[in-house]
């Protein structure tokens, strides 16, 4: 045998050993998980290895049990959560061994089977806490704990309508401390988990009187958003009154007069004030809420302002700065490099920067174009009854836009081809200089310019008319109120026949079984 096989086979014996003796090493510190990773990746590497697999056989097993002890400690005390996750990790290793053909030392399917047992004793525990929360009123916490029942068994026994029921004495509670929008929320969530009959009635009738309060006190977007809401399914005559008041009411409306310009200047060809004027309008109209309208300023006179909710804006340029200087062309210089023949080295054609490269100086013309405009002014918003100014913004949009084009490399006077690899006449050029585009550009036109500068200022215009206007602060909360006791099921309808002394009477409705 060639001597050099013998030290080859030296050299691999003496590996495995190694691996394995490293291995021991930590297992012998009691880190058996880890030690079994370390020779299950050896074996990755050498399937045939002989120390790793002899380091799986005698420890693997052992990683499996330690995780066992502590799981069966965290089960004895009813650690559940912990249980489960530990006997997962025991699982886990006990099937990488298994796939590396070691004895884990235990039977999984039992093991498996053990922990879905401990799944369904931690669900039946969080069960029965949700329970005993209900018990006590605290239906918060049994939302919690029924909710994670369903996490480890979706369907588990009664937990959806335990929930929604929860969902629903807790919005009876809330409405016994007048909190009425907690109480909305709650019965709004008994809904999405089926309780839809009573937290139905019982959401539409303090809604409605939610909706009323609101009204009275001037919050009328929030009344029309309650009213809204259950308009299809409250039982109440008025309500169609209710909601056309409160939407009425929310109505705002802003009339955008014609921007002036006070002075003159440049661009005096083109109407910028009108540009703005538009630009302002539309991005009102493009951020307002569902209950803002623009009357038009010149039909303004002819439409009634039932409410008093109209504002007048008004806005007015002062300023308009507009250059467009001449193109400027500078010659630039850079370095590239350029590919020469190599000659062969020590009988070898290796290519080196070194001696096969040579750097070489590019010309080129730079030409930057440039237009500026700067529109300067300000607007307000106002109480046209009253005069009262409600807010005013200054108003300054600069614009600019850039140009720069250069003309293809040249060197001594020749144009040049240029990249990053050999292939091309010149190559390893400043990569921000080849990004500079060689195809000629034009700057936008005047009218682009303004239309643009004007869509910007407008946005900034917008935002403040916006946030005087079509706002409402948040409304106060009743102390109470009178809230009559809903309908909330057909049962509760009891047809009859007429008491003998209402001689002629029709055939009478009693409700019963009311909710307290």
């Amino acid at each position: 045998m060639s001597r050099w096989i013998v030290a080859g086979l030296m050299l691999g014996l003496a590996g495995c050993a190694t691996t394995y003796s490293r291995g021991r090493k930590i297992a012998e510190q009691g880190r058996f998980e880890e030690a079994s990773r370390y020779w299950m990746a050896a074996l990755d590497e050498d399937e045939l290895a002989n120390g790793p697999r002899k380091g799986l056989d005698q420890y693997g097993s052992s990683a499996v049990w330690v995780y066992m002890e502590i799981a069966e400690e965290h089960e004895a005390e009813q650690r559940f959560e912990q249980a489960i996750a530990t006997y997962g990790q025991a699982l886990s290793m006990a099937n990488d061994l298994a796939a590396y053909d070691v004895d884990p030392g235990l039977d999984r399917i039992e093991l498996d089977a053990l922990i879905v047992d401990i799944e369904d004793r931690l669900t039946a525990y969080r069960y029965d806490q949700g329970v005993a929360a209900a018990e006590r009123r605290e239906f918060d916490a049994a939302i919690v704990w029924w909710d994670q029942a369903r996490e480890l068994r979706a369907n588990y026994s009664d937990t959806t309508s335990r929930i929604g029921l929860a969902h629903l004495e807790a919005g009876h509670d809330a409405l016994a401390a007048r909190q009425y929008p907690d109480a909305l929320d709650q019965w709004s969530q008994a809904m999405t988990w089926g309780q839809v009959d009573e937290a139905r009635a019982w959401y539409d009738v303090t809604a409605v009187a939610l909706g009323r309060h609101y009204l009275s006190n001037g919050a009328c977007r929030s009344a029309f958003e309650l009213f809204d809401g259950v308009r299809t399914t409250a039982n109440d005559a008025s309500l169609g009154e209710s909601i056309a008041l409160a939407e009425d009411c929310a109505r705002v409306e802003v009339v955008v007069s014609p921007f002036e310009r006070t002075a003159g200047g440049p661009l005096a060809e083109l109407d910028v004030a009108t540009v703005v004027t538009d630009a302002v309008t539309e991005s009102i109209r493009a951020n307002a809420s569902r209950y803002l309208r623009i009357v038009d300023p010149v039909l303004a006179g002819d439409m009634p302002n039932t409410f008093g909710h109209r504002f007048a804006v008004r806005g007015r340029l002062t300023q308009v700065q507009y250059e467009r200087p001449e193109a400027v062309t500078v010659a630039m210089a850079t370095d590239g490099t350029r590919k020469i023949s190599c000659p062969p080295l020590d009988g070898y054609g290796d290519y080196s920067e070194e001696l096969c490269d040579e750097t070489v100086t590019l010309t080129a013309d730079l030409t930057t174009a440039e237009v500026r405009l700067g529109l300067i002014g300000s607007v307000r918003v106002s109480d046209p009854r009253t005069g009262e100014l409600m807010t005013t913004r200054s108003l300054d949009q600069r614009t600019q836009e850039t140009i720069r084009t250069r003309s293809a490399f040249r060197l001594d006077g020749a144009r040049v081809a240029t990249g990053e690899t050999g292939t091309q006449a010149i190559y390893a050029v400043d990569p921000n200089l080849l990004s500079i585009s060689t195809t000629s550009a034009t700057l936008p036109d005047d009218a682009t310019l303004v239309r643009g500068a004007g869509t910007g200022l407008a946005q900034s215009a917008a935002e403040a008319i916006l946030a005087v206007i079509d706002v409402e602060p948040e409304p106060s909360q009743p102390r109470g109120l009178d809230i009559p006791t809903p309908m909330t099921d057909a049962s509760q309808i009891e047809f009859g026949d007429p008491e003998p002394t209402e001689e002629g009477a029709p055939t009478r409705a009693v409700i019963r079984n009311r909710p307290e």
